[in-house]
């Protein structure tokens, strides 16, 4: 065995320790979420579920009960928005048609949903008392995820060209979370904030 493969051993179980550690973390933490709500869980709650002291969370996951619940309700959110994300497109409809219904059916799915509420609350992406960075890892997570369906379109033409791919996905789900945030659909009424969608958004970004 080289002297290289044994010296990176160390190092590779130390990433697996963490991962391992992290893993059960976020596991514990959203089952904490369920008990607790998001003001009552604490660090030492995690741990305990998790099986694990409070300085070995700290110690894998620097970032403490913050970094652990925005990880957990990013998670929440990226496994409940996949399903329409495979709906969408084998749907039939235009891409305008997608962007519309998909920002409606996430409105629905929030309103169901007891984590996207926390996810989406001034709690979590408040401008003062909100967890540090989540509205970042949010709008990125979710550009990431609907990316793919934005280069398709591109490619068929659909958005216009001297728009970036990344561009018009990152504009879209800015859109998408000041919607849940502002619950505009309750306050606006479902079939005004499609007719505002329509004529105001996905117009400037498609092409006629």
């Amino acid at each position: 065995m080289g002297a290289a493969m044994v010296a990176s051993m160390p190092r590779r179980s130390q990433r697996t320790a963490q991962g391992d550690v992290r893993s059960r973390a976020l596991d514990a933490a959203e089952g904490c979420l369920d008990r607790f709500g998001l003001q009552k869980t604490t660090i030492d709650d995690i741990a305990k579920a998790a099986g694990v002291s409070r300085a070995t969370i700290y110690r894998h996951v620097p970032g403490g009960r913050d970094e652990i619940v925005l990880a957990v309700l990013l998670r929440i959110c990226e496994r409940e928005l996949a399903r329409l994300l495979v709906e969408l497109p084998a749907s039939g409809l235009s891409l305008a048609d997608q962007l519309v219904e998909g920002i409606m059916s996430s409105l629905a799915l929030t309103e169901r949903d007891e984590h996207l509420k926390i996810l989406f609350s001034p709690e979590v992406l408040g401008f003062t008392g909100g967890i540090p960075g989540a509205g970042e890892a949010l709008i990125g997570g979710l550009a990431d995820m609907i990316r793919p369906m934005i280069d398709a379109a591109r490619a068929d033409g659909e958005i216009d060209p001297d728009l970036e791919a990344l561009d018009v996905a990152r504009v879209v789900c800015h859109l998408m979370v000041a919607c849940l945030v502002l619950r505009t659909r309750d306050t606006e009424g479902e079939e005004a904030l499609r007719s505002m969608l329509r004529t105001f958004v996905v117009r400037g970004l498609l092409l006629s």
